[in-house]
């Protein structure tokens, strides 16, 4: 009989930072459903795009979902092509329907108030000072967010709006993630909005922002998700919260009495090195290899009152170095597997679940998915002259600065 360790046994796709293609949606959904994997988080925006059709306000796909060109590393030149895309809403709910139809739940993410720019660069009356914004081409965090005025949040109700009209998650994400103060803390008119609010300062802002968003959401029959920094400032009943610093924030949740999600960045972002070999394709700094996922134990340290609230665990696809779905594919894979195992039965010795993933990705072979070799990076997928290297293997070298500007983001 069927009988899961985890009922939330999820994978994310961050489609923002490089769009990909509508079909390879379907893919994703079918690699999901594969693996007995039942949640598809589907980041549709950030500073570097936006992806999702929103009819009320169609400067956000016109001018929000396209960037001049892609910086991997800040302070090297770009790839001077232009990159771009966005998802109609006919087309998500095909998607929805067809996930659906194979037991797997998009969980759809917004990412406000942070993480705005492309939004800014579309609707700058919507931020503090966002005139001549212009859609980023480079990673980072940046300081530009929302203005939390009544209109702008009228903005935010509008587009959840039409997204709760494509999806029918119970959960929706909200982001929360990485949202700076420095913009409010120069604003008057934030010091006003914090002064009318009652709030103690404008670390209050964001806070107050995802109560209200969370509350909208529960009037219409949804969950609010959020990354882990919605607890930063306090509790935030009837949220659910991703855990991705880590185990700690996600620790202190449950025992806050929130229901959580790990989603541990390590190991648990697959936009992580796959080894500490030179030879392994540009990626994030940290080694996250198929066997850390395979051993690492998402439940460590959680008293076992607070289990009941652990819906389970999640794996991260972060694209700022992926540009194709194939360079998706084999940074997934096999650490989704992975994941999977353990998401169905829970920690795993990864001498005991080699000889199976062995003989699991001679069936990833014969479907045509791109994975990496247990044996190490793929000759063809290398990393040019070293990890230091754009995915395409061209480029200037990482300085030792940007590696750890890298390490920090």
């Amino acid at each position: 009989m069927d009988d899961p360790k985890f009922g939330w046994q999820g994978m994310h796709l961050d489609v923002a930072r490089h769009f990909m293609p509508l079909p390879f949606l379907y893919r994703f959904v079918d690699l999901l459903a594969m693996h007995k994997l039942n949640r598809f988080h589907l980041h549709l925006n950030e500073d570097q795009g936006w992806r999702f059709e929103v009819r009320k306000y169609p400067r956000l796909t016109t001018v929000g979902a396209t960037r001049a060109e892609t910086v991997f590393v800040p302070g090297s030149p770009g790839d001077g092509t232009p990159h771009g895309g966005f998802y109609t809403q006919d087309q998500l709910r095909a998607l929805n329907a067809y996930a659906k139809r194979r037991g797997v739940t998009i969980v759809p993410e917004i990412d406000v108030p942070g993480h705005t720019r492309a939004l800014l660069a579309a609707y700058p009356e919507f931020g503090e000072g966002a005139e001549g914004a212009e859609v980023p081409t480079g990673p980072g965090v940046f300081e530009e967010v929302l203005h939390l005025s009544d209109e702008t949040m009228a903005m935010v109700e509008d587009v959840f709006t039409e997204l709760l009209d494509v999806f029918d998650s119970p959960w929706i994400h909200i982001g929360g993630d990485e949202c700076p103060t420095a913009q409010w803390e120069r604003s008057d008119d934030a010091a006003r909005l914090v002064r009318e609010r009652g709030l103690a300062g404008v670390e209050g802002l964001q806070p107050w922002f995802t109560e209200h968003l969370r509350d909208w959401l529960a009037q219409r029959g949804r969950t609010t998700v959020g990354w882990d920094e919605i607890v930063d400032h306090g509790d935030m009943p009837e949220a659910v919260v991703m855990s991705w610093h880590g185990r700690e924030p996600g620790r202190r949740a449950l025992a806050a009495g929130h229901q959580v999600v790990m989603a541990s960045n390590v190991p648990y972002y697959f936009d992580y090195y796959q080894s500490d070999s030179p030879d392994e394709p540009f990626a994030q700094p940290a080694p996250s290899s198929w066997q850390d996922v395979a051993s690492f134990d998402p439940v460590a340290g959680v008293a076992d009152e607070h289990l009941p609230n652990l819906l389970g665990i999640q794996g991260q696809v972060w694209t700022e170095f992926m540009t194709t779905p194939a360079e998706v594919e084999y940074m997934a894979f096999p650490r989704t597997c992975v994941l999977a195992e353990v998401a169905w039965s829970g920690p795993v010795e990864p001498s005991e679940l080699e000889p199976r993933l062995r003989a699991h990705l001679r069936r990833l072979e014969a479907a045509g998915v791109n994975h990496r070799p247990l044996e190490g990076p793929h000759p063809w997928q290398r990393g040019g002259e070293g990890r230091r290297r754009r995915p395409d293997g061209h480029g200037p070298a990482l300085t030792a600065a940007q590696i750890a500007d890298l390490a920090n983001y």
